[in-house]
């Protein structure tokens, strides 16, 4: 049988249709042009400031940005030291903090920060301003250039959302076609600003981009260009003969050494999986643990021997963030002795903590998938805000895609977000804090349900339907077994696997007897071997908490499918969890 087929056709998918989906789009958004023309006749010795967000699609922004205008010829460049504690848009002290700059080019943020750049217009700034967030009033807009597909129709028509970080490469990849025959190796130029491509493609996965069009033509082309040049064997020798320009090879020789440093024994390859819960973790930590973004970039620009020593202090901030992570979520989820609900003032949508702005973002993730609530986490001390001319509780929110949550808080008069549309920062006016969180429970109280655990045998429609589980297979181990093999590798040819290009549901049902069970590290895993070269792996589960709820031998199992070789054998892998 073939599974494959069976994947497209539920998904009302194609061959064909799959390869349009994840081709090259390379249509310039909108003001890449006019930005390409400013830049052609500026002086090489202009002094240019740079601003951008300092999360992982900001950290690398900026990096696209350096090192794209290094590569013409742009030699002074002067970045922004921002912090969190500062907010998400930038301001008048950030602008001072440049210098004697003329031109400043923003990236992942400025849409919105209007009296910042009228500010740095008065000085007589030319300010160009690169970002993907959406504008809250569009006739407000200040800077003298504009790059952000949100203004642009024609961009967005057939295609999907970009990051911030592709949308500065634009500039430079479209330079490159308005000027090729002006550059001295237009060959050289182009190959190597692809390898800035790849940094943009590192922004997005972090920031949670559609995996589709452009997103996932350039994931999957530095996947492979990062497992070409990392090899994971901790090997400390310098990446060579990647990049023509010597500052380019010296980034990716840095980032190589970082990488090593991250490089634990489970992994096998630079995928998915290692990207998003081991690199970009580590880079986003510095945006957590409120740290000095000129950590990143002192890692990337300097010499190997400071990256060794940057890469080992990101490691280690990362460590810090997981352990404070796991303290405040503790909190949060302290139970109250009476009524067994949470200690919290405001009950089940916002959340009070004492931990620092940089995690409650990762604190209302973690509240929203455990509640499935669209989940407001705020730092316990209110704070004044200038612009607001009022003290705010500031924090972070979480909300299901289906609800336009920034929108609507800005509308209601309580709060004001920053950032996307469903993950975004928020400051709740203080003495507004109770009635927002009424406008709250009037907006979601029947909207969103508390999850809940749901016993898949006493209905399988039923169970699919509480948990909005689309299933692209339902299958019985001996109808799946003998052709799982050839699934795998069809859909490994269409990698990477992502937001709106999900992997296929699996649900895979056996008898207990059937499966040779084994614990692994000291009873803390589990693996079941069903037939030769197959096995499903239980991560943190034991034995014997693979039973069927209802006591009966029926093991219901729903996970991914992967392949690995060990001494020279491959083996097919379900790397599943129990459906109780």
């Amino acid at each position: 049988m073939d599974y494959f087929e069976m994947f497209l056709k539920k998904r009302k998918l194609t061959k064909d249709k799959l390869e349009k989906m994840m081709a090259y789009d390379g249509r310039a958004i909108k003001g890449t042009d006019y930005v390409c023309r400013f830049l052609h006749g500026l002086p090489r010795d202009t002094n240019i400031g740079l601003i951008s967000d300092y999360d992982t699609d900001g950290l690398m922004s900026e990096t696209v940005k350096y090192l794209g205008l290094s590569l013409l010829g742009f030699a002074n460049l002067f970045i922004s030291k921002r912090y969190i504690e500062k907010g998400y848009e930038f301001s008048r002290d950030d602008i001072d903090s440049l210098g004697d700059i003329k031109v400043l080019i923003t990236s992942d943020v400025g849409i919105n920060c209007q009296d910042a750049i009228a500010y740095a217009k008065q000085k007589g700034i030319t300010v160009v301003v690169t970002d993907h967030h959406l504008p809250n009033d569009i006739k407000s807009l200040q800077a003298d250039y504009i790059v952000n597909y949100r203004l642009d129709n024609n961009f967005l028509n057939g295609n999907t959302d970009v990051c911030g970080a592709y949308t500065v490469y634009q500039i430079f990849e479209r330079y490159a076609q308005l000027y090729h025959g002006e550059i001295s190796d237009n060959d050289k130029f182009k190959s190597d600003l692809v390898l800035l491509r790849h940094f943009a493609a590192i922004a997005t996965v972090a920031d949670a981009m559609p995996l589709l069009s452009v997103n996932h033509y350039i994931v999957k082309e530095m996947l492979h260009f990062m497992n070409y040049i990392n090899p994971f064997d901790k090997s400390d020798e310098i990446v060579q003969g990647v990049c023509y320009d010597g500052f380019v090879q010296n980034v990716y020789n840095n980032f190589h050494i970082f990488i090593n440093k991250l490089i634990g024994k489970s992994y096998n390859d630079f995928d998915m999986e290692f990207l998003e819960y081991t690199v970009i973790p580590a880079i986003n930590s510095i945006k957590r643990m409120s740290a000095d973004p000129m950590l990143f970039y002192q890692m990337l620009f300097n010499s190997p021997q400071t990256a060794a020593v940057n890469a080992e202090q990101l490691v280690e901030l990362n460590e810090a963030r997981k352990e404070l992570v796991h303290c405040k979520m503790n909190e949060l989820e302290e139970i109250g002795d009476g009524d067994k609900t949470y200690k919290q003032p405001c009950g089940k949508y916002i959340y009070m903590t004492t931990a620092p702005l940089g995690i409650a973002g990762l604190l209302a993730v973690k509240m929203m998938d455990k509640n499935g609530l669209p989940t407001v986490v705020l730092n316990d001390t209110p704070v004044y805000d200038q612009d607001l001319n009022q003290k705010v509780y500031k924090g972070s929110v979480r909300c299901p895609h289906t609800y336009p949550f920034l929108s609507k808080a800005n509308q209601s008069g309580m709060a004001y977000c920053a950032g996307h549309e469903c993950e975004c920062g928020i400051s709740v006016i203080a003495e507004k804090l109770h009635p927002f969180f009424d406008f709250l429970s009037h907006e979601f109280d029947g909207m969103f349900q508390t999850k809940d655990t749901c016993d898949i045998n006493k209905g399988r429609k039923e169970f699919l339907d509480e948990f909005d589980i689309h299933m692209d297979f339902d299958m019985n181990i001996f109808g799946f077994e003998h052709d799982v093999e050839c699934l795998v590798d069809d859909l490994k040819k269409y990698a990477p696997y992502g937001k709106e290009f999900e992997l296929p549901h699996i649900i895979l049902s056996f008898k207990y007897e059937h499966g040779f069970v084994k614990s692994l590290k000291e009873n803390q895993h589990t693996k079941i071997s069903l037939a030769p070269a197959f096995s499903c792996l239980l991560w943190n589960t034991t034995p014997e908490e693979i039973i069927s709820a209802d006591g009966t031998d029926t093991v219901y199992l729903t996970g991914n499918l992967s392949k690995s070789v060990y001494m020279g054998e491959w083996t097919t892998n379900f790397v599943s969890q129990v459906i109780s």
